[in-house]
């Protein structure tokens, strides 16, 4: 899925996302936010020492990097969006509507992030 949505990323270039893809790529990030919230509660061992490195892989095999890549697309448009890179130097209608139709995305990027940055140090 994340390689069919990289791409899109990659052409945008100054352009926004419709709303629809807008609402898909929160849903996606929700979707990895609930994954990454619900892994480490897993019962994965009853030998506690092993549970850090069962985690580890876990998360490489969740969030390998072409899911990586699509979550830094992700943030690098918020920033672009609430940075009004793509509306001029005046807040118009079209960066309001593009500000709510993202609302969330960000705080579900920074709950995937933690956990993924938690639990892959390396």
């Amino acid at each position: 899925l994340s390689r069919r949505v990289v791409p899109v990323f990659n052409t945008l270039a100054g352009k926004t996302l419709t709303a629809p893809m807008q609402t898909m790529c929160t849903e996606l990030v929700r979707l990895f936010a609930t994954i990454a919230r619900a892994t480490p509660h897993s019962q994965l061992t009853k030998e506690i020492s092993l549970v850090p490195q069962l985690l580890e892989g876990i998360f490489y095999r969740l969030f390998p990097p072409a899911v990586l890549k699509l979550l830094v697309h992700l943030a690098v448009y918020d920033f672009m969006v609430d940075g009004g890179v793509n509306t001029g130097n005046f807040i118009s209608e079209s960066y309001v509507n593009q500000s709510q139709q993202k609302l969330g995305m960000r705080d579900y990027l920074h709950e995937v992030f933690a956990h993924i940055f938690h639990r892959c140090p390396g």
